[in-house]
């Protein structure tokens, strides 16, 4: 089988990480999702991941979260250690 030959004048897609420009279109255009999170954690209550998803019936809600804190709000979190196990709570402050 013969190997696909690659154009010299080919470059490599810029990384996630580092592409600025999807980020700062990120931070202006939250999606539905991004607001049903930012209105929960707004309440005050300090919420895990799980109890988030189980709430807004989402799957995974990490990376609102994410998106929510590159956007310039302040979301909080702390560790809840138990016998066998650790999770993070999360929440913004409400004055």
């Amino acid at each position: 089988m013969k190997k696909r030959s690659v154009p010299h004048d080919y470059q490599h897609a810029p990384s996630k990480v580092h592409d600025k420009n999807k980020i700062k279109l990120r931070e202006n255009n939250l999606n539905h999702n991004d607001y049903r999170v930012l209105n929960l954690l707004q309440k005050g209550t300090p919420l895990t991941v799980v109890e988030m998803c189980d709430i807004l019936r989402l799957p995974d809600i990490r990376s609102n979260l994410r998106y929510l804190r590159n956007a310039g709000y302040n979301i909080s979190d702390y560790w809840v250690k138990s016998e066998f196990s650790r999770c993070k709570k999360y929440f913004i402050k409400t004055i």
